[in-house]
């Protein structure tokens, strides 16, 4: 809901830093950029996976906003609460405890969400957020995934792609998981002697240095998610762009048009950065134009908070 009572920023400290509890009871850590005082207007930014609030393109996209903006680190993430709580295929839960946490506090905050942005994993969070709960005027996905069977093999290698590939023989996820898994099925005993309890889960270590573990079940959860089910849901969104770098090597480009044929047609538009990364912060031209992007976006729907 609009709000009209001028904001309190007393909220964060003097760096901007402040916590919200999620509706999981993780300590979820937030900072807040206010660039415009005395407007209500805010954009929540959403960072990836392993990454966190700091990520670089957040920060170059909370600079160049016409509205104030909050970024947080979801549970097990950055300076966030809740490692043993993290799982793979937790985009709902993300939504619906973390993300949606954030929301409601903004609103006691005396602030007007107008839009939420999400990058990588987060860019389909926020998606998720709009068909659940619908609040949000506007949504921006970054370089978002639709495909869910695609990806795993890209955060995990070797030994642990191995014992990865043997606990989800028969779920479909990854191009080479069935295929590996003929020929794996000797390596469950090895593997497990090496501590890898394959029916259990596979350790390893992330990006971020965080020791974590993909379950069959948090795989499972992934598979199983109907994006194309919840986004038939959004109604009361009015506008999502979605954001994709031709050169992304991580997530296909496909993946933008894909998610945006199950997104509502009139609602949505796609803007393709020409070679651009997964990052989309290759060079300074790149990093321009998407925060160029945002911002017309966000202005053109009315939310901006610079007077014209």
């Amino acid at each position: 809901m609009p709000q009209t009572t001028a904001p309190d920023w007393h909220f964060a400290n003097e760096k901007g830093r402040f916590h919200v509890t999620s509706f999981q009871g993780h300590k979820l850590a937030c900072v807040v950029d206010i660039k415009y005082p005395s407007c209500n207007k805010v954009a929540i930014l959403c960072p990836g996976l392993y990454a966190n609030k700091c990520h670089a393109l957040l920060s170059t996209i909370a600079e160049g906003l016409p509205v104030n903006s909050i970024r947080f680190d979801f549970h097990g993430n950055g300076e966030s609460e809740g490692d043993n709580d993290w799982s793979f295929g937790g985009y709902v839960d993300e939504a619906k405890d973390d993300l949606h946490a954030v929301v409601e506090a903004c609103a006691s905050y005396n602030l007007d969400v107008v839009c939420l942005i999400g990058h990588s994993r987060s860019a389909t969070t926020v998606l998720l957020h709009a068909a659940i709960f619908d609040d949000v005027p506007l949504i921006v996905s970054l370089a978002g995934r639709y495909d869910m069977r695609q990806g795993l093999e890209k955060h995990l290698s070797g030994e642990k792609f191995r014992a990865f590939s043997v606990l989800t023989a028969g779920t479909g996820m990854g191009k080479h998981a069935d295929v590996l898994t003929a020929t794996l099925e000797n390596d469950k005993d090895v593997l497990k002697k090496q501590g890898s309890e394959v029916d259990e889960g596979v350790e390893f270590v992330s990006p971020d240095g965080r020791k974590r573990v993909i379950t069959r079940k948090c795989v499972l959860n992934r598979l199983t998610l109907d994006l194309r089910k919840y986004f038939s849901q959004i109604k009361n969104t009015k506008k999502i762009l979605i954001i994709h770098g031709s050169e992304d090597h991580t997530v296909p480009c496909e993946d933008a048009t894909q998610m945006a044929n199950a997104l509502p047609q009139k609602k949505t538009n796609v803007v393709i950065i020409e070679k651009a990364s997964h990052s989309l912060t290759d060079t300074q031209a790149i990093k321009a134009q998407v925060v160029q992007q945002i911002e017309n976006f966000i202005a053109e729907n009315g939310y901006s908070c610079k007077k014209e």
